[in-house]
């Protein structure tokens, strides 16, 4: 599918395409290197209609007198509204409780069965109205979002005549609404399996003005309204009734258009390398090292690797520590806890402090994401620094406050293997955990290998445009 967003250069006024959500972009024309996004921002887009007021009364006659067999004898109201919806996609991460524990009695023997857990995982790609004003009709975008293109927003493009709907619904309440529907689909497609704990990584937001016209008047001595689908040019609603216009109030705060900036170190002033994902950057000239966050560039430590054989992968490690009667924090002191898991395969290693680790690139496979996390966390990988280029490794996606969500995910879903960890006193919310800590671990995993792939086929490169389409 396509997921292009259409905006103009800010360095020579060309029109250029690139994949939806890209954080950095380089100019095909000038060769100015942008900063298109980053983590937190909500960016508005919209889609150009494929007809204009004229069609849409000729498609709402055609409707009308097919329908009833007469078109409409007088039009009170035919106007073109730009409605709001909200795309929100993430990772959503559940764990399901599959079998309940029991314990069977007979004459002759005594059957015990275990609770068992199922983990789900899948990628979230839902769009819902932003709109406090309902009667449009139209719950959700559908598949469109994938599939079409869409243009940086901005007033100067949206025809003047055009009524423009507020984003009246704030964007945490957006947020809210779109996990409540994951929440209602899993319940609807799982026969009601119980939840035991649940979250959503990696959270991405966007304001999508969506052209819908109505066309309300009088068909005989019938009040009718018809409500008219901007790109596809079919009537997807009717209401016998006269429609008012809705009264316009004000948006939601923390939106904003599209306003490409620079993509320079902050120390130098050298443009970085534009990357499609990555909020992580090196600049060539200085040696500095920045990762891209809500407020802009922070410099962070050079690159730490681990020694190892296979492909390297970036990750976020968290430190983790329990203090119950007795503190754990300790490898080794985890390794009694988590038994045969954690391979000592160095006495240095016992005394290093535990860490739970996540993935901090995208993958295809949302549910080998996990695995991978589980794993590594169990492995305990021994990092030691080594000279190793991170540049052809996989983007770091992941930014740091989504990899504390990814890790009390995957540390809640590894403890529920080990009955004596079930308790609410080893919950990630109980423990004690440090700030997450980025690193390059060699990982020898072709699955995980074809994950990533596959997450890089599934965005097209971005191109220059001579022309709307």
């Amino acid at each position: 599918m396509s997921e292009v967003l259409r905006f103009r250069c800010p360095g020579c006024g060309s029109e250029l395409e690139t994949p939806e959500g890209t954080v950095s972009n380089r100019c095909r024309y000038c060769s100015l290197v942008w900063i298109l996004g980053r983590p937190g921002r909500i960016v508005k887009r919209y889609y150009a209609p494929r007809l204009d007021l004229r069609e849409a009364r000729f498609i709402a006659d055609r409707h009308a007198k097919a329908e009833r067999l007469r078109p409409f004898s007088e039009v009170e109201l035919a106007q073109l509204f730009y409605v709001p919806y909200y795309r929100f996609r993430g990772l959503a991460l559940s764990c399901h409780l599959k079998q309940k524990s029991e314990v069977m009695l007979s004459d002759i023997n005594l059957e015990v069965r275990v609770p068992t857990f199922e983990l789900r995982a899948r990628n979230l790609d839902l769009t819902i109205p932003a709109s406090a004003h309902d009667s449009f009709g139209m719950t959700s975008l559908g598949v469109r979002p994938q599939a079409l293109p869409t243009y940086a927003y901005s007033d100067e493009e949206i025809p003047p005549e055009a009524v423009v709907m507020p984003a009246d619904v704030p964007p945490d309440k957006g947020e809210l609404l779109a996990l409540r529907m994951n929440s209602a689909h899993f319940a609807g497609t799982h026969d009601r399996q119980a939840c035991q704990f649940s979250e959503t990584v990696g959270e991405g937001q966007t304001l999508i003005f969506f052209p819908l016209f109505v066309v309300s008047g009088t068909v005989g001595q019938r009040p009718l309204s018809l409500f008219i689908d901007g790109l596809s040019r079919r009537v997807y609603r009717e209401l016998e009734e006269s429609w008012p216009v809705p009264h316009l109030t004000d948006s939601a705060e923390g939106i904003t258009a599209l306003k490409p900036e620079p993509h320079r170190c902050p120390n130098c002033g050298a443009d970085f390398a534009p990357s499609e994902r990555s909020l992580f950057y090196s600049c060539d000239n200085c040696g500095r090292h920045y990762l891209l966050g809500p407020a802009g560039y922070r410099q962070i430590e050079p690159p730490q690797t681990a020694q190892g054989s296979g492909d390297l992968y970036p990750f976020w490690r968290l430190p983790l520590r329990f203090d119950l009667p007795r503190t754990v924090r300790t490898v080794g002191e985890f390794a009694k806890l988590l038994t045969a898991d954690i391979p000592l395969l160095a006495r240095a290693k016992a005394d290093l402090p535990f860490f739970v680790y996540v993935p901090a690139f995208a993958g295809a496979d949302a549910e080998w994401q996990v695995q991978t996390a589980v794993r590594t966390t169990r492995t305990q990988p021994l990092v030691e620094s080594c000279e190793a280029s991170v540049t052809a490794t996989p983007a770091v996606s992941l930014p740091p406050g989504e990899a504390r969500e990814f890790a009390t995910f995957a540390w809640n879903w590894l403890r529920m293997s080990y009955p004596n960890l079930r308790q609410d006193d080893f919950d990630f919310h109980a423990a004690q955990t440090g700030e997450p800590e980025l690193l390059w671990l060699p990982l020898m995993d072709a699955r995980l290998e074809r994950s990533v792939e596959r997450m890089r086929e599934q965005r097209p490169a971005g191109r220059g445009l001579n022309a709307r389409i």
